[in-house]
């Protein structure tokens, strides 16, 4: 696997060395189900993962390792519980690296069942950009097989951008504590750092939405922002504004979560408030 997981070298040493203690004991774990293929998705698989730069000489892993495997045999709910348990347990594959309880996720596909997938964005992105880390990689193919080229950009169902802002806004109701400075007890730096990572993720998710009503959609957010930069007078960069500035407003920082590139205080919470109502009026235009 040559290509970086990260454009942060620290990053990609850390989820590299994770995978490598991921993968065999997830294998082993399935093996029963007769696995066929492990590949991985999300952002990792694009070179976009990131991590939250400390200072101090390691970062807070905050992207997943979004692992799938494609199985003969079915797995049940209780085995698939299994994996998830053994890969957030303290000996986990995550052991000793900051985030590292909650960076490996693993998804299950029967071989038999594959092709009938919904056209999400989750799925698009792994079915196109996909990385093979064991097994037969041909069977990517059979995920939306012969539909890809008619998915982007405009094959994304507008009900995706819709269910995208909802699971958005629930990760960020369910943040603690709340991503803002002052008052109350201090954050603990990895609490500071999820928080707000999820509250740029949930700015970036409003653009993405907009996206994929307006049949826009791309894989990756570094192909999602360089969209942000339409000449003025684009009728679709006009119609959402302030969907676009919450997104140019937390680009630097999506890049690379630091202190450094987190935008204005007083305009953290209020960028995605002020792009929500927006993307309401873009809801009920349509």
């Amino acid at each position: 696997m040559p290509a970086p997981l990260s454009a942060d070298r620290r990053v990609d040493k850390a989820l590299r060395q994770i995978l490598e203690r991921a993968l065999p004991g997830v294998r082993g774990l399935l093996d029963p189900y007769r696995p066929r293929l492990i590949f991985l998705g999300g952002s990792a698989a694009l070179g976009e993962a990131v991590g939250w730069d400390t200072g101090a000489g390691h970062p807070l892993l905050l992207s997943d390792l979004d692992l799938s495997v494609v199985t003969d045999d079915p797995v049940p709910a209780a085995i698939r519980a299994e994996v998830d348990r053994w890969c957030r347990a303290p000996d986990g594959p995550g052991a000793g690296y900051a985030g590292g309880a909650d960076v490996v996720t693993v998804g299950t596909y029967a071989a038999s069942s594959l092709g009938g997938e919904t056209p999400t964005p989750g799925v698009y992105d792994f079915a196109r950009h996909g990385r093979v880390l064991w097994g037969d990689g041909r069977l990517l193919g059979h995920f939306l097989p012969g539909r890809l080229a008619e998915i982007e950009p405009a094959g994304i169902g507008f009900y995706e951008g819709v269910r995208l802002v909802g699971n958005r806004s629930l990760e960020l109701l369910r943040v603690s504590p709340p991503p803002h400075q002052g008052g109350g007890r201090e954050l603990l730096a990895l609490d500071r750092a999820r928080a707000f990572f999820t509250l740029a993720k949930a700015c970036a998710g409003l653009w993405t939405a907009s996206l994929i009503f307006e049949g826009r959609y791309v894989a990756g957010w570094g192909r999602r922002a360089a969209l942000l930069d339409a000449p003025a007078g684009d009728a679709a960069a006009e119609s959402t504004p302030e969907i676009r500035e919450a997104a140019l407003l937390w680009g630097a920082f999506l890049r690379a979560p630091s202190e450094a590139t987190l935008p204005q205080a007083g305009k953290r919470l209020s960028s995605f408030r002020d792009g929500l109502a927006a993307w309401f009026d873009l809801l009920v235009r349509r």
